[in-house]
């Protein structure tokens, strides 16, 4: 099995083979590779000649590395039965937390299988039953007219009827949404009553009434009636400002823009008609 991967301390790993000749460290790190690989992480014991032939080297000088690196307390040596064991703790206890968190990864992965198998059948089963109801097919009872003749019978599955009968009562025809339009139409006494109410000047609301009554701007580009309330709201506070500019700058003055022209002076004869502009306040 072995254990594939496992924290590596750089600090520890130089503190520990200090003292290690170049040889040595080389063949200890070997021998933790061999350690975390085997079938018993940690922990394993090979006889001399097999050792030799992993680290790639004669058995005199396996015996002189091994020798070196159990005096530097970097391993555990352990000679029995003809086999030398080599042990290491850190390899040991890394196995044992690998195990521990495969063996709970797997405990919820089982768990989280089942429980998504439990909602899938919910899910087959509701799906099933209201495939089933959709296409039902109700038929209504007899109604009788007023001859007293039975109706004929509906048979409109009753999912569809009942989608129809919303639809009818959610959209209104052509004729109702003219209606309604002409509804929210104000009046120009309904226009002063609001304006009233909410501390907007009378002549602003006159003013409101008869610009939108003239442009008739009373519907937007989709053909539905607008928020006139709010509308007049904003048209009072444009007018606001614009008189208070006015009020602010002190410099107006009456012109005539036909001076020079043989309109001059008959700005009030000839208002709207050709360059004839009335006098204006700038």
């Amino acid at each position: 099995m072995g254990l594939p991967y496992s924290k590596f301390f750089w600090g520890d790993y130089l503190n520990a083979t200090r003292i290690l000749s170049m040889e040595a460290k080389g063949a200890w790190m070997d021998v933790l590779c061999y350690l975390a690989e085997s079938e018993t992480p940690g922990q394993v014991g090979y006889n001399l000649q097999a050792w030799a032939r992993l680290l790639g080297c004669s058995k005199s000088k396996v015996k002189k590395l091994f020798l070196e690196i159990s005096e530097a307390k970097v391993g555990i040596f352990l000679e029995k039965n003809g086999k030398i064991f080599v042990k290491n703790n850190r390899i040991c206890d890394d196995f044992e937390d690998y195990i521990e968190k495969k063996t709970v990864n797997s405990a919820a992965g089982k768990k989280s299988a089942k429980l998504r198998r439990k909602l899938n059948s919910i899910n087959k089963t509701t799906s099933t039953n209201v495939g089933t109801n959709v296409g039902t097919t109700v038929e209504r009872p007899l109604e009788r007219n007023a001859n007293d003749h039975p109706n004929e019978t509906s048979t409109i599955p009753e999912a569809r009827s009942q989608k129809l009968e919303s639809l009818s009562k959610e959209t209104p025809s052509g004729e109702e949404r003219e209606n309604d339009n002409f509804a929210e139409i104000p009046t120009k006494s309904e226009v002063l009553e609001i304006a009233k109410l909410r501390g907007i000047p009378e002549e602003h609301a006159i003013a409101f009434f008869d610009y939108y009554e003239g442009k008739q701007l009373w519907w937007n580009k989709h053909g539905r009636a607008v928020k006139w309330k709010i509308e007049l709201k904003s048209y009072s506070e444009k007018r606001r400002i614009i008189l208070s500019n006015e009020k602010r700058n002190g410099n107006s003055r009456t012109v005539d823009r036909n001076q020079g022209t043989t309109n001059a002076g008959k700005a009030s004869q000839y208002a709207g008609v050709g360059r004839v502009v009335s006098n204006q306040s700038v």
